[in-house]
């Protein structure tokens, strides 16, 4: 009974001492939040305009984004606060990319390789970045605009073009995010950018161009592949990803013959091999390709915009393309 009890005892600590270590880290960094936003840009202050580059040289800026709500990150591929961050605003962007809130990274690197490498390889961020690429609090313009002393900070930005929110704290961005509820604050009929020349000619590029859509009759796999992704201003389409996979099915003489676990393993192969062809067939020739491997063999033309009022405005947007159904 003795041990019984120093047992439960000893769980009972060891919650307790779990949960205090936890809420002593959320006071903390409720505390470090509090200092290092102190000087960041006041709440209903217009958002300073600026034009920034991206890895391929195209300018961003910020009055494209009007209409829309805007995550700013601030943050660098050497800071590791900043990359213990990116998980969460992966996340992030997953749930508010396709309810009207775009996100723009901007870094502070100097190494614009590092940069691309880090953002694109390491962590494949599919939101849209950006660098002055010159050393930060020296040579860089842009942390003096938005008086940025700290990083990682974020900044939330509404459709008018106002500062609604600043943190330095990824869950303080989260809950901003959760209380604007912006998928109700937005017109939901958000127009949304067209493969040129229609569905049909969408349909017959993919027919074309799409590697494994074709059936295997000794050993097929047929998947729904879900890729969301963004058509720049412009009709770039980039930042693809796979967001689920649907319908698996397999079938054929030489897969029945298989054990279970080499079904398993073959099931899993080609779906990997899927999902790294639906990135690589929705992205546009100017998209970051560092790994060779990842070049595509055939370009996806630029779409045409969605357009507001007649201006060009970039939408993040879904296709699901299916392999091993022809």
């Amino acid at each position: 009974m003795k041990q019984s009890l120093l047992a439960i005892a000893s769980i009972l600590i060891l919650c307790f001492g779990r949960t205090n270590a936890q809420t002593n880290t959320n006071i903390q960094h409720t505390k470090n939040d509090a200092i290092y936003t102190k000087d960041l840009l006041k709440v209903g202050t217009m958002a300073p305009n600026f034009s920034l580059k991206t890895y391929d040289n195209r300018t961003i800026r910020l009055s494209d984004f009007r209409g829309r709500y805007l995550v700013i990150d601030f943050w660098a591929s050497w800071c590791s606060d900043c990359r213990k961050d990116i998980p969460a605003i992966k996340e992030l962007y997953n749930k508010y990319s396709t309810q009207g809130v775009d996100f723009l990274g901007i870094s502070f690197d100097t190494d614009k390789e590092q940069w691309a490498k880090t953002y694109w390889n390491t962590y494949q961020m599919p939101w849209t970045q950006v660098s002055e690429l010159k050393k930060w609090k020296k040579n860089t313009h842009i942390d003096k605009l938005y008086n940025v002393k700290w990083i990682p900070t974020m900044y939330l930005i509404n459709p008018h073009g106002k500062i609604v929110f600043a943190t330095t704290d990824i869950n303080h961005l989260k809950e901003a995010l959760e209380s604007i509820n912006p998928s109700k604050r937005l017109n939901t009929n958000t127009p949304k950018a067209q493969f040129k020349g229609g569905q049909k000619a969408f349909e017959d590029f993919i027919k074309k161009n799409l590697i494994g859509v074709h059936s295997n009759k000794n050993a097929n796999v047929r998947a729904d592949v879900v890729v969301q992704f963004t058509v720049m201003f412009d009709g770039q389409v980039i930042g693809a990803h796979v967001i689920e996979v649907n319908n698996i099915k397999a079938n054929g003489p030489k897969y029945d013959k298989m054990s279970i676990t080499k079904q398993q393993e073959f099931i899993q192969k080609k779906i990997a091999k899927y999902k790294a062809e639906a990135v690589r067939f929705m992205s546009t020739k100017s998209q970051l390709y560092i790994n060779i491997e990842q070049k595509p063999l055939s370009q996806m033309p630029n779409w045409e915009p969605a357009t507001i009022g007649g201006r060009p405005i970039q939408t993040s947007q879904t296709v699901t393309l299916s392999f091993g159904c022809i």
